[in-house]
């Protein structure tokens, strides 16, 4: 394999010899303009996307669209719902027609989402919290939390919900406190998060307040069968999703390891498969918190070591996770991290922050090292022109996740995320959700919905679209045969989809 150093040489060439070509002396004005906007799409991800005649007529359909909708926030940029805080955008978002054709997409896969902030946080209060088996009881830090089993986190005695919501005046209302208990949403975001550890405080504390539905088998069943469903319902087809894969607790007070856990996991997908043939299935990364002490690690990389023996196409691999900026980095952790390197791949968060050149920020390098088979956000990429040349030798992608970034205090306008500038570089992305649950949000298509129109250049549609969705499944960690198999039932999602695209304007035409 060609060093670092060989490859931003040889790359830096080809820039230089790209750009001598276009910016020819012998050439007037208008071609050499043209060169420059030609050169600059054959490079862009989705570039070299062959469109079919059909797929063309429905691009077409769908570039006018954009167009009107891009030309009304150039006109009145504060109507404009991919320049807005998700919190004040979600009701401009499913009014635009463009939304439509985007929840009808085929996603292909979700390769980042972390399994407990995965559940649409309505569904969590209107169905698991109606149960008497789920309680409320105060924890040691004075805050309310979720519990279905005993545990010394609760502090007083835990109430069945259905007791307290019985007594309550207003019914609506006390689901609506419930929910905003496991939900990061405000009218007024940016006086109620005014900065990036106030926001990730209140964030991370959701997961202490929900953690306790995990623990008990009857709810932990319902939430994962839910999780697919949603994902599901929205054309996804595929997950890999972080876990903590700890035990639980049965409904006869039998206790299940990490292997009975996976086990649980694995006949859920088999039964769910049975009812939704399109499902191609679910993999597990093993994540555990960066914060992690010495002993913790260790018995977790065991956990990992052992399930990855047994499930070895299920337990994927291992990631750290939590805030990167004052967290431990990933170079605290690399002697150890080195002894499972055999057992498995990783998929490192890295790079989720604003410094530049600070612990976190290296973390990149550390990913890199650590030979990461993707990165979990790496926003902080764009700052690293060495970097950029590995990634796309080492075919490494991005796990990009548009709505987690803005709600946590990376971008406010997602116009302006690093994630435009990777499509223009064709380094490898992925479309993710992260924790659509803790805001508000379903599925992934309002995370699609901001990257065809936040991140694509203005005169892209189905090129960039289908780049995204198909880059999901090869940035997978399926078998040749899954991904075999799984470009089969995407095409025909595809034909399908562009089908929808074509009688759409059809109806609309003829009305």
């Amino acid at each position: 394999m060609r060093t670092i150093s060989t490859i931003f040489i040889a790359i830096s060439f080809f820039h230089y010899s790209r750009s001598a070509t276009i910016f020819n002396n012998q050439l007037n004005y208008k071609d050499v303009r043209n060169n420059i906007i030609a050169a600059e799409e054959s490079i862009r991800t989705g570039g070299n996307i062959y469109l079919s005649p059909k797929e063309h007529e429905a691009d077409k359909i769908l570039l006018t669209m954009k167009e009107k909708s891009i030309n009304r926030g150039i006109i009145d940029p504060s109507s404009y719902a991919p320049s807005l805080h998700f919190f004040h955008a979600k009701p401009l978002i499913e009014k635009d027609p463009i939304f439509d054709i985007i929840k009808r997409l085929p996603k292909g896969g979700v390769l980042h989402l972390h399994n407990s902030a995965g559940v649409s946080s309505e569904w969590v209060i209107k169905n698991l919290t109606y149960r008497n088996d789920v309680k409320l009881c105060n924890s040691t830090d004075g805050e309310k939390i979720f519990t279905t089993v005993p545990t010394k986190a609760c502090q007083s005695e835990p109430i069945p919900i259905p007791k307290l919501r019985a007594q309550a005046q207003d019914v609506k209302e006390f689901d609506k406190s419930l929910e905003l208990m496991i939900n990061l949403y405000t009218k007024y975001p940016e006086l109620d998060y005014p900065d990036v550890n106030t926001v990730w405080k209140k964030f991370q504390n959701i997961f202490s307040i929900i953690g306790g539905i995990f623990d008990y088998l009857p709810t932990y069943k319902a939430f994962h069968r839910r999780l697919l469903e949603e994902l599901y319902e929205d054309n996804v087809m595929y997950l890999e999703m972080r876990t903590g894969m700890g035990g639980l607790i049965d409904e006869n007070g039998n206790k299940l390891n990490s292997d009975d856990v996976a086990l649980v996991l694995l006949n859920l997908v088999d039964e769910f498969k049975k009812d939704h043939p399109l499902f191609l299935g679910l993999k597990v990364i093993l994540a555990i918190p960066r914060n992690s002490d010495t002993q913790s690690l260790e018995l977790k990389m065991q956990r990992f070591v052992e399930l990855r023996k047994k499930y070895p196409n299920f337990v994927i691999g291992f990631d750290l996770v939590g805030q990167e900026d004052i967290g431990r980095p990933l170079s605290q952790y690399v002697e150890k991290l080195k002894e499972i390197s055999q057992n498995g791949r990783f998929f490192f968060h890295a790079g989720e922050t604003n410094w530049f050149n600070t612990d976190a920020d290296h973390n990149l390098i550390d990913a890199i090292l650590m030979n990461t088979k993707r990165i979990g956000h790496g926003y902080s990429l764009y700052k690293h022109p060495v970097l950029w040349e590995a990634f796309k030798e080492k075919d490494i992608a991005l796990e990009i996740s548009p709505i987690s970034n803005q709600v946590l205090h990376l971008v406010q306008d997602l116009r302006n995320h690093p994630a435009s500038f990777y499509i223009s570089e064709n380094i490898p992305i992925v479309i993710a959700n992260d924790d659509p649950g803790f805001w508000n949000a379903k599925g992934l298509s309002y995370d699609f919905y901001y990257a065809f129109m936040a991140f694509a250049p203005s005169d892209t549609g189905l090129q960039i679209l289908k780049q995204l969705a198909w880059n999901s499944l090869k940035y997978s960690a399926m078998s040749q045969k899954e991904r075999s198999d799984a470009a089969v039932v995407f095409k025909a999602s595809w034909d399908k989809f562009i089908d929808s695209i074509l009688l759409m304007e059809n109806k609309n035409t003829s009305t």
